[in-house]
């Protein structure tokens, strides 16, 4: 129920109880006649509003009374007060008479007018009331006007409309603008979605490996280059060492060794081999080869003694020192004495005596298995009587004497063993009483580490277990293919760097 109706209301009750009634609408002015028909004074809008909200028992009072209870009111600015002065002066103004009996029936006149008056009114203010017509729409902006005995004023609208939540508005009538939302990050959210995504990656990527790459093999494939692998150590001649050298631009190659050196025949040895591998590549070269068929990389005695064991003189610390001093003695009287057949160890000899070292740019060291079946010592505290104080001792000859002179040391290959039976063993897995092969080619391939020179394995990258009978035959010599296998082998090693050059 509007705020106007109620009113109405209240005045029709009054009405209908004998008493008077101030039925004055808002901010509408009074003609004569009906000053005429309602002797009392005019009531502000204030001062109905206030007799409203009051809530006052006796609604009969008397106009005059209710009046002096309201707030001065400036008639000279309300619109809807008379101008007195202008009354006084007006000459179609008359007074009217109380005792008028035209003015009987003031009260059922009173209310027909209010009840014009009233309709006028809500005419003129149906926007305003209109908002408030529909009691469930009230009550859902904020406002309980359900109760029929509840009186609402224009401050307790106002106060209703304050409470609205800050953002909201009256869109429509009935409708209220709803409160715009605002959205925040969400920390915890956005880490969840981060390690979600981790996770599928994680997933995917191993699902792809596991699913791994399909290999076709070949059943005939010989796969036995791939049994054993090479420990080769390859370096090259420090540049220093060759300050003050002259070179002749020529490849000199000098070969110290026994039996390999000597194998495949005039024209076809390693030597050979190599020389024509380097000048098939624009190269010069010469070789300079001096195997001793018989001899051995260590000796027997530390210090030379003939009586004890003379071909001590044709093992590699002995001719380091020959090669150094240029005395070759003791190897020609061993030779001429104990080995008078061996034509080709003298000539080697006599060709290693007639070699200026000046002239020698490359060392070839390359025993066989010898030292290994002759039962030679591996380690010793002498200088020349185990393989590796041999070794050091004539590398370092070289090397202090020779400084320029690069050093290539070739391991033995493999090659089984016969025993003085006839019988053939492994010497991967037989003991010469001393040690096993393998632990020999261990031995020299650590102390040329040591000694910074550069190592051909041929035990395993060259001629090994398995495949030694394509390059040895029946009685463990080599062949030519074993002769042209050890000498590339060699080459590499040889020319390895000058790519890079």
């Amino acid at each position: 129920m509007t705020r106007k109706k109620k009113n109405r209301n209240n005045r029709k009750n009054q009405s209908n109880s004998g008493k008077p009634v101030n039925n004055k609408p808002e901010n509408k002015k009074l003609t004569a006649e009906e000053t005429a028909a309602s002797p009392e004074e005019a009531v502000s809008p204030e001062a109905e509003d206030a007799a409203d909200v009051s809530g006052m028992p006796d609604a009969g009072k008397d106009n005059s009374e209710a009046a002096k209870d309201l707030p001065d009111k400036d008639t000279d600015t309300d619109p809807g007060v008379k101008d007195t002065d202008a009354a006084d002066t007006d000459p179609d103004h008359k007074d009217i008479d109380i005792s008028d009996p035209d003015l009987k029936n003031t009260d059922e006149a009173n209310s027909d007018i209010e009840d014009v008056n009233d309709i006028d009114s809500d005419l003129e203010d149906m926007d305003d009331d209109d908002i408030f017509s529909d009691e469930d729409d009230t009550a859902g902006a904020g406002s309980d006007l359900s109760g029929d005995d509840r009186d609402t004023s224009p401050s307790d609208i106002d106060d209703e409309v304050l409470d609205l939540d800050e953002g909201q508005t009256f869109d429509d009538e009935d409708d209220v603008k709803p409160k715009k939302k605002r959205y925040r990050l969400n920390l915890n959210l956005i880490l969840l979605i981060a390690i979600l995504a981790v996770a599928l990656f994680c997933v995917i990527r191993l699902w792809s490996w596991n699913r791994g790459v399909k290999i076709i093999f070949d059943p005939n494939e010989d796969t036995s280059q791939y049994d054993y692998e090479a420990l080769d150590s390859i370096l090259p001649l420090d540049e220093k060492l060759l300050a003050g050298h002259e070179d002749d631009g020529k490849t000199t190659i000098m070969f110290l060794g026994n039996t390999p050196l000597m194998a495949g025949g005039e024209g076809n040895r390693i030597a050979d081999i190599t020389v024509s591998t380097l000048k098939s590549k624009g190269k010069e070269a010469e070789a300079v080869n001096a195997p001793i068929s018989f001899s051995t990389l260590a000796c027997i005695n530390d210090s030379y003694d003939a009586s004890s064991y003379a071909d001590d003189a044709a093992a590699l610390p002995n001719l380091a020192d020959s090669l150094v001093s240029g005395d070759f003695a003791i190897q020609e009287a061993d030779l001429t004495e104990n080995h008078g057949d061996s034509t080709t160890s003298l000539e080697n000899l006599n060709a290693l005596e007639a070699t200026d070292m000046n002239s020698v740019d490359v060392l070839c060291i390359f025993y066989d298995a010898n030292d290994y079946f002759y039962g030679r010592q591996l380690i010793s505290n002498g200088d020349k009587d185990s393989v590796n104080s041999a070794l050091i001792y004539s590398v370092k000859k070289i090397q202090q004497n020779y400084p320029w002179i690069r050093i290539i040391l070739m391991t033995p290959y493999y090659s089984p063993g016969v025993d003085v039976e006839g019988n053939v063993y492994d010497p991967d897995t037989t003991s010469n009483n001393i040690e096993k092969m393998p632990l020999y080619i261990m031995k020299e391939i650590q102390t040329a580490a040591d000694l910074s020179i550069t190592v051909v394995d041929n035990y395993y990258g060259s001629i090994n277990g398995s495949n030694y009978p394509d390059y040895l035959d029946k009685e463990f010599h080599l062949t030519d293919k074993g002769v042209e296998k050890l000498a590339s082998r060699f080459v590499y090693a040889l020319t390895y760097y000058d790519a890079a050059e």
